[in-house]
């Protein structure tokens, strides 16, 4: 007759089992089950939709050059105090220039909610005093502007 051995899991052992298989548990239903809850549906409408809408109406995002930036901030010739507005400012790199090299008041207004927020989480290794606002350019106040630039693509 051949001997059975018991085996003794202790009470930890036990807990951490149970946590890994919920974990997976977890993630595997969330993988295999995307079933999106009401307030994801609502913030994924609330960034898809304007980012449609500004890839629809306006122009799509497209990095300028940091060469290019200092070529057309040199030409501007912004002096201390000047306020830029950037019209599409993208990822910010054009009013983060004119605020930190040339204390610049620089405003950038961009239309598309995903590109801003990147924009936003980029500011913090900009480390200058410009502003980025979501919005449509159309329907602010900029007369207030010394410098207006607007970064244009060549025609098709």
């Amino acid at each position: 007759m051949e001997e059975v051995k018991e085996i003794r899991v202790s009470n930890e052992e036990q807990k951490y089992k149970k946590k890994i298989a919920h974990d997976w548990s977890l993630l595997y239903s969330t993988l295999m089950h995307p079933t999106l809850t009401t307030f994801q549906w609502i913030v994924a409408i609330l960034l898809i939709v304007p980012t449609f809408y500004a890839m629809a109406k306006g122009a799509p995002f497209v990095p300028t050059p940091m060469k290019q930036v200092r070529r057309m901030l040199s030409a501007a010739e912004l002096k201390p105090g000047d306020t830029v507005y950037d019209l599409g400012s993208g990822d910010g790199r054009l009013v983060h220039t004119a605020a930190r090299d040339y204390k610049a008041r620089a405003i950038g207004y961009e239309l598309s909610p995903i590109v801003w927020g990147w924009a936003i989480f980029l500011s913090i290794f900009w480390r200058s005093k410009a502003s980025l606002r979501l919005g449509n350019f159309w329907t602010k106040d900029i007369s207030d502007a010394d410098v207006i630039v607007c970064y244009l693509l060549p025609p098709a």
